[in-house]
């Protein structure tokens, strides 16, 4: 648990923007009406440490004082806490800052007693903000009323449960680094006390997602719209993706339909797929194919072998998360120019690589690529296969299909075979392959794969201890073949790349050499990259070179930095070496404002083509859809973009709709829904309420909670992976509310919304005392051994008694029960039991029955029995 000091928090700034911060802040002290200097707040309090907890920020305990029974909170330690910016004034007369942006600034005055806060001043009484060593106090209940910080106080047990009406910054922070947690870490280490196997479903609509965009440009007016829509059909996923243009006729090879039938537990065909297919490794380039695929992978986590490097590129500063085989494995952010990296374990079969990408103000878009990693292993003994049959979408419709085949030698070499055949190929139709894998100890790993009058390639990757990794590739073509669109007779490519952290500095470099031969030419090309991080600030230098008739060499420089009022500047340079000139120099500004919207602002000058362009452009997120508009002018002429996009969730078929900002197409969803289950029978009578507060922790999600509503829901999950739901009863504001199974284990399934039921029981207390009976007078006995049995004679507990001889036992079902003692203690400390078994009865009650005055009769056994 966390422990929360006076301290404030340290806020890295940097040589400009934080001048250019000092002055502002500087001025507004300046500026700040009311007197230096106020009185001491005389109210009597007393200082206490209480517990503040809450969904998606933990919880921490923070010193507060207490006035009569009223809670009065700390403004800066708990506002420090949740990364809420506050400053105390100079003369220490006011505390002032911002909640989300610099345009939600608040003040409190404690010269006026006022608080400042949305363009609103709300009075308050003496007794209601306290000063006291350098801290304001504010009554409990003024955080909900005037911030939306809604604080409810537990006078009994000093806790504070905080909720918030807005995603405060750390709360968000909080919930995606919870969303993205390795979660290949506790794969096999937690056992679930209940099961939910999959169901088999006819028919199911689940979500619909939409894009529109209309760009005028030069007189011209171009539309499109995508739709996509996910469902059930016969128990299996089915997708369908929809684009229309009014530029273009409906085309066929630009629409997508798949119906993907997955059952991991089956041994030779786990998979099966009908529609638009793509075949993994294939050698052809072939439009859209159309057929069915069958396999015996599963689409679970396999267990890794070893480590590999990728890089790839979006947009500066986004979070991007990296998921392989659809399972959330790790996450980072993007560097200034885009560029992001990760060390990814390597897995047994092939890999599916997919990101997911997160904009600094919200924005999600995701992207899905097969990784072709140069070799395949597969643990000792296993065979994996794949098998395409389909028509090429052309206006030939030609036949496509091809085989894979994987076995498992030994740990350490990995043997593949297989044929493609393709009618579109004039000479040679049919390509059979083979292929090896093979490791040599654990940093050097080799393969080689062979097409007889196609290619023949080998590949080699080494690892050195300090995570260097050097990459080698060679492929040579075949005189006149035509499956691998290539006019190249031989391709070599070395690379090397290596993470590094010095001091406070982390980053990544990466040195690649590509040379192609052609017929009488050849290429070289040449790239030097290096990425520096540094809290806030992040730089990258990349020099590229091309060498055919003449050597052209170029470097970029791309910074991404904070300045004042929460904006992101990224200023970006290009050099010539050839032409000893700036070609391109370009300067983007972001910036967040009134919660959803997000402005961005652009300059961009390009020697090369003597142009310069003007980009503004505006974001805005409303909680059912996203809509943007993108100005750009390059010159004199004029472009203009205006978008929108959103989702539909059919969380109970056609009952129940929601509309969504994002996409939903191909998750899954679990509705979580705690009912009271009076009679415990772990079933949702008519008279069984739901019941608030339940606490769910699942790994590699988002959770979404309505603090007035019971129902959880836990979306974003990926389809046919196994999760983890993690519950329990210590948010309930009743203790007699108890959870039995609190590890639930339940496959998600893609376009669909599972409900899942969970019974709190609704548990009794029984108490009393054991005395003994001593001339007349009745003495407490402590630590007697009271035992509980069911009307069927089955124990159900134990208690021990107290000093005084008090006893109470919270959790039992309602029933009918009696309590004891236990026979052998009884004859060890040589007392019998006057009152024998005594019955009690536990009523269905909602806030659980507690039956008091159980009391047990105890005296000296004179013979030794033991009593009853």
């Amino acid at each position: 648990m966390k422990r929360l000091f006076t301290s404030k928090r340290q806020i890295p700034f940097f040589r400009t923007s934080f001048l250019i911060s000092f002055l502002f802040i500087c001025s507004g002290v300046l500026l700040m009406p009311g007197p230096g200097f106020a009185q001491q707040n005389e109210t009597e309090f007393d200082e206490v440490i209480v517990t503040i907890r809450g969904q998606n920020i933990g919880s921490a305990e923070i010193q507060a004082l207490v006035v009569g029974k009223e809670l009065y909170l700390p403004v800066s330690d708990l506002f420090n806490y949740l990364a809420i910016q506050n400053k105390l004034s100079v003369s220490g007369d006011s505390l002032s800052g911002h909640i989300l942006n610099p345009g939600d600034i608040f003040v409190v005055d404690k010269t006026y007693y006022t608080i400042y806060y949305n363009k609103v001043s709300t009075p308050l009484q003496k007794n209601e903000l306290i000063y006291s060593s350098n801290e304001y106090y504010l009554k409990a209940n003024y955080f909900g009323k005037i911030f939306g910080l809604q604080c409810q106080f537990n006078f009994r047990s000093l806790t504070v449960d905080f909720t918030s009406n807005i995603e405060l910054p750390f709360m968000r922070e909080k919930r995606l680094d919870q969303m993205r947690r390795n979660i290949t870490k506790v794969k096999g280490d937690i056992v679930a006390d209940s099961v939910i196997k999959r169901k088999f479903k006819m028919l199911h609509l689940g979500a619909l997602d939409w894009n529109i965009a209309s760009t005028q440009y030069l007189g011209n007016n171009t539309l499109w719209a995508k739709i996509g829509v996910g469902g059930i059909l016969a128990g299996g996923e089915t997708n369908a993706r929809l684009l229309f243009s009014n530029h273009n006729s409906f085309d066929i090879r630009n629409q997508f339909f798949q119906w993907h039938y997955v059952n991991n537990e089956q041994k030779w065909v786990k998979q099966i797929r009908l529609g638009n297919l793509y075949a993994p490794g294939s050698y052809s380039t072939t439009n859209s194919l159309l057929g069915v695929q069958l396999s015996n992978t599963a689409t679970r986590q396999r267990k890794s072998f070893g480590n590999w490097i990728i890089s790839n590129s979006t947009q500066p500063g986004w979070i991007v998360e990296l998921y392989i085989n659809d399972v959330l494995v790790d996450y980072t952010k993007a560097d200034a120019s885009g560029l992001f990296s990760f060390e990814i374990p390597l897995v047994y079969g092939n890999s599916k690589i997919r990101y997911k990408f997160y904009g600094p103000w919200g924005e999600e878009q995701s992207s899905e690529q097969l990784i072709n990693i140069p070799f395949s292993f597969l643990p000792k003994n296993t065979f994996e296969y794949s098998l395409t049959a389909a028509k090429i979408l052309d206006s030939t419709k030609n036949i496509y299909s091809r085989l894979n085949m994987a076995y498992g030698f030994t740990r350490q070499i990995t043997l593949g075979a297989g044929i493609e055949y393709n009618s579109s190929l004039l000479m040679k139709k049919t390509i059979p392959f083979l292929n090896l894998s093979a490791r040599v100890g654990n940093a050097f790993i080799v393969s080689g794969e062979y097409a007889p009058g196609t290619f023949i390639k080998f590949s080699g990757n080494y690892r050195l201890q300090k995570k260097i990794q050097i990459e080698a590739l060679v492929i040579k073509y075949a005189p006149a073949q035509e499956a691998i669109r290539t006019a190249s007779q031989m391709d070599q490519k070395i690379m090397v790349s290596m993470p590094f952290k010095i001091k406070k500095y982390i980053g990544f470099t990466r040195l690649v050499f590509n040379k192609s031969k052609f017929y009488k030419v050849n290429l070289t090309t040449a790239e030097l990259l290096t990425s520096i991080t540094s809290r806030r600030v992040n730089a990258n230098l990349t020099s590229y070179a091309v060498f055919y008739n003449k050597p052209e060499i170029m470097s970029k420089l791309a910074i991404n930095i904070p300045v004042f009022f929460n904006a992101r500047f990224t200023p970006q340079l290009q050099y010539h070496f050839q032409k000893h000139t700036m070609v391109m120099a370009k300067g983007e500004i972001e910036k967040r404002v009134f919660n959803n919207m997000v402005i961005n602002l652009g300059y961009e000058y390009n020697k090369l083509i003597n142009t310069s362009a003007f980009t503004l452009g505006v974001k805005y997120h409303f909680s059912f859809t996203q809509v943007a508009l993108y100005n750009r002018r390059v010159g004199k002429q004029m472009s203009s973009t205006q978008a929108a996009s959103g989702g539909i969730l059919f969380e109970s078929g056609l009952k129940n709709i929601r509309a969504t900002d994002k996409s939903n197409v191909g998750q899954g969803s679990i509705l979580l829904l705690p009912f009271l289950d009076y009679n415990c029978n772990n079933r949702h009578d008519a008279n069984e309420p739901e019941v608030l507060n339940l606490n769910v922790r699942v790994d590699g999600c988002k959770i979404d909670r309505n603090p007035q509503k019971a129902a959880v829901k836990v979306s974003a999950l990926e389809a046919y992976q196994k999760y983890y739901i993690k519950v329990d009863d210590l948010n309930f504001d009743n203790p007699a509310y108890r959870i039995k199974h609190k590890i639930i284990e339940v496959e998600a399934e893609p376009n669909f919304t599972r409900k899942i039921e969970i019974p709190v029981y609704v548990l009794g207390e029984v108490s009393g005392y054991v005395q003994n009976k001593i001339k007349g007078d009745l003495k407490g006995v402590s630590r007697i051994i009271l035992t509980i049995y069911d009307e069927a004679g089955a124990l159900v507990a134990k208690a021990l008694s107290e000093q005084d001889g008090y006893y109470s036992f919270l959790g039992l079902r309602p029933g009918r029960y009696f309590v004891s003692t236990d026979s052998v203690q009884m004859k060890k400390v040589k007392m019998a039991n006057l009152s024998g078994k005594v019955p009690f009865l536990i009523k269905e009650n909602k806030e659980g029955d507690m039956i008091e005055d159980v009391n047990i009769l105890l005296e000296m056994d004179k013979a030794g029995s033991g009593g009853k």
